[in-house]
């Protein structure tokens, strides 16, 4: 095993990269967390970190169960009556037998606490400073020549921040994570108030990052700024664990933080797009088997459709919407939001992605490696590239992407599985 064995959402395994076949292994060390999965009467609620899906939740900010609301979850006949059974599949698209326009399979490695890497610098220093992401963000171009890249290292904290939450490093090579939530469901603010998007928190640096991304990379490549959306916002904010049970309760309190975390995300999207800035949303805590199909129906799908409106009538043609993990239950949902691109991650089985895919969809499907790849040997690399290879085959327009690479990745590993992707490409 690459990165150690499993261990709590409070501790971090660190286990150096083995060498490899392609080059040097890489000096720094990488880490992993692994969190317990809670599990009652079918609703599972996992407590990730930075697991390499994309758009990760950080699990410093899970609270436990409140026993009141769990209690009442499972005295609700719905609840073990199958309330939270995923939809049926969708039949087969007939549009999948149809072959691409061009062989070229567009590029997008999942790079947020890696950036800082590629400068040498703590992770925490490049997501504060203006300068050293933009530098950082070259840097990600020169070595990976990706074409899309997204302004932003710990994607989830830049709303929350600005709200009044407290982040913070445990190293060099971590990214800010929240100790606790900002509120509770039972205790929120009488008012509250959105920020200031124009000047609170990193707002200000990130526009002015995406500015200078944009002016410096733009004609290479598309770069999007970072926003979240209103479920892991909202987790964020109040603990993930309980906002679900409340949300599967109907709770008012429930209500009212998502109501607030869409505001505040159709906000700062919103200055984005003023500022001729395109946008990639990052929602995460949306996926099973955090919210379960029918709980995204109900309470979460009406509201990324307000937030992909938004980008929509401000004229941002390719409206991405980052779902990290086994989405595929959620995906005929998913398809419904107004988004353009959607994420296949590697936790998800191609095949049965496509299949899920509603027959009229134009999506963009973009196919997720695993990154614990890039620590194991050219001849794993080279066996990955011919699958991911017949697995994007399997979208009208597919995007060949990983999921996130830790910051310790040796870049040579990445950049020979990208050769053998592209040679398994042209042979399609």
């Amino acid at each position: 095993m690459i990165f150690g064995s499993p261990a709590s959402a409070s501790n971090r395994t660190v286990a150096t990269s083995p060498a490899s076949a392609i080059g040097r292994s890489p000096t720094r060390t990488s880490r992993r967390v692994s969190s317990p999965t809670r599990m009652a009467a079918g609703l599972r609620v996992q407590t990730t970190s930075k697991s390499g899906r994309e758009g990760p939740i950080t699990s410093g900010v899970i609270n436990g169960f409140a026993s009141s609301r769990f209690s009442r979850l499972l005295m609700m006949r719905e609840f073990t009556a199958g309330a939270f059974r995923s939809p049926a599949p969708s039949a087969t698209l007939s549009a999948k037998e149809a072959t691409m326009a061009s062989n070229r399979i567009p590029w997008e490695p999942a790079v947020y606490e890696h950036k800082a890497a590629l400068i040498d610098r703590p992770v925490e220093d490049v997501a504060r400073d203006e300068g050293l992401l933009v530098e950082a963000l070259q840097a990600e171009r020169e070595t990976y020549h990706a074409d899309f890249l997204t302004v932003g290292i710990d994607v989830y904290n830049i709303e929350a921040e600005a709200c009044g939450l407290k982040v913070a490093a445990s190293s060099p090579e971590a990214c800010p994570e929240a100790s606790s939530p900002l509120w509770t469901l039972d205790s929120l603010p009488d008012e509250l108030p959105l920020p200031d998007v124009r000047q609170a928190g990193r707002f200000p640096m990130m526009v002015e990052a995406g500015r200078r991304a944009v002016s410096a990379l733009g004609q290479a490549c598309r770069v999007r700024v970072a926003a979240s959306g209103p479920m892991t916002l909202a987790a964020k904010l109040v603990g993930l664990e309980n906002l679900v049970v409340a949300m599967a309760l109907d709770e008012p309190p429930a209500g009212r933080i998502l109501e607030f975390a869409t505001r505040l995300a159709e906000t700062w999207c919103a200055e984005l797009r003023r500022n001729g800035l395109d946008v990639i949303v990052f929602d995460s805590a949306a996926a099973p088997p955090v919210t379960s199909p029918a709980l995204y129906a109900a309470a979460v799908l009406p509201l990324h459709r307000r937030l992909l409106t938004v980008l929509e009538r401000t004229g941002q043609r390719d409206r991405p919407l980052i779902v990290g993990g086994n989405s595929t239950p959620t995906l005929v949902h998913l398809a419904a939001t107004g988004a353009t691109t959607l994420l296949c991650d590697f936790a998800a089985d191609a095949a049965a992605f496509a299949r899920a895919l509603p027959d009229a969809s134009a999506v963009t499907v973009r196919r997720n490696v695993d990154p614990k790849l890039f620590f194991r040997s050219e001849m794993d690399l080279r066996s990955a590239a011919e699958t991911l290879a017949g697995e994007v085959r399997q979208f009208a327009h597919p995007v060949a992407g990983t999921g996130i690479l830790p910051y310790a990745t040796d870049p040579s590993h990445v950049q020979q599985f990208r050769r053998y992707l592209e040679e398994f490409t042209r042979r399609s």
